[in-house]
């Protein structure tokens, strides 16, 4: 297992911005909210772009434009949300294998 607040003392890097917090409690409290923010983000904007999407399928009358807009949206939707969730697990993942989590 990792020290990173030993491994950064010892480059004299122990405090961030003059505070006494270590490595471990500003991933706490500052990278894990963050990075779930990020996510719950993700899923709103991901939720709106296939509401749109699905209005432009409905509206389209066969106008193969319009489907295809709508399509193109629901795949960009879907894609970004496997990003974001993607994203969360390897950080995840990577945390855990250094002992941070």
């Amino acid at each position: 297992m990792v020290n990173i607040s030993r491994l950064l003392s010892t480059f004299g890097l122990a405090s961030l911005d003059g505070n006494t917090d270590n490595i471990d409690s500003v991933l706490e409290n500052k990278i894990k909210p963050g990075l779930n923010w990020i996510v719950a983000m993700a899923v709103v904007a991901a939720v709106a772009m296939i509401i749109v999407a699905g209005y432009n399928l409905i509206t389209s009358n066969g106008d193969p434009e319009k489907i295809q807009k709508g399509t193109k949206g629901i795949t960009a939707a879907i894609i970004g949300l496997v990003i974001a969730f993607s994203a969360r697990i390897i950080l995840v993942f990577i945390l855990e294998k250094l002992g941070l989590q």
